[in-house]
């Protein structure tokens, strides 16, 4: 397998997050023909950009997605602020807790009970990405000082065996 690599450092804006989405699509399909749903793998780099987009504070982010064999990597750093990124890190932590089949579950009950914030959310895009295949999901939160941290989101996923659970 071939290793490629993609990185962007700077505003990040709606037109933006699609064309980057539209190129790691084709970079992805040039690079791993035997890449198992494409749409999916580029679908966490989406998840993980719109939350940035959403919550950061400057409106400017770091963008890494390293594929290196079969596993890809997606990190996502933005400035943020305690409460936002706490609030990740809560629904992060209890994904990882759970297998997958609460995965699924909790993800219906979710979208059933309509259970979104201000901003969207409820952690619908954290169990949606472990529910698609994500074998790993990260947060490293930064101190900046006052109310301002450094998140860098990361999802680790296998690009031949993606699978999907019910």
């Amino acid at each position: 397998m071939k290793h490629h690599t993609m990185k962007y450092e700077g505003n990040i804006s709606d037109d933006l997050r699609s064309f980057l989405c539209t190129t790691l699509k084709q970079v992805t399909m040039d690079n791993v023909p035997a890449a198992k749903r494409v749409t999916r793998l580029v679908s966490f780099a989406l998840e993980l950009l719109d939350n940035a987009q959403r919550y950061s504070t400057n409106g400017t982010v770091e963008f890494d997605w390293q594929a290196q064999g079969t596993t890809l990597t997606i990190t996502v750093t933005n400035k943020s602020t305690q409460y936002n990124a706490k609030r990740l890190k809560q629904a992060i932590d209890h994904v990882r807790t759970l297998n997958h089949e609460q995965i699924a579950i909790e993800y219906k009950n979710k979208m059933l009970n309509n259970e979104f914030n201000e901003k969207g959310g409820a952690g619908l895009g954290i169990l949606q990405m472990a529910k698609q295949g994500a074998t790993d999901i990260q947060l490293e939160i930064t101190n900046l000082g006052d109310d301002d941290v450094m998140c860098s989101s990361t999802v680790i996923a296998e690009m031949i065996n993606v699978i999907k659970t019910n």
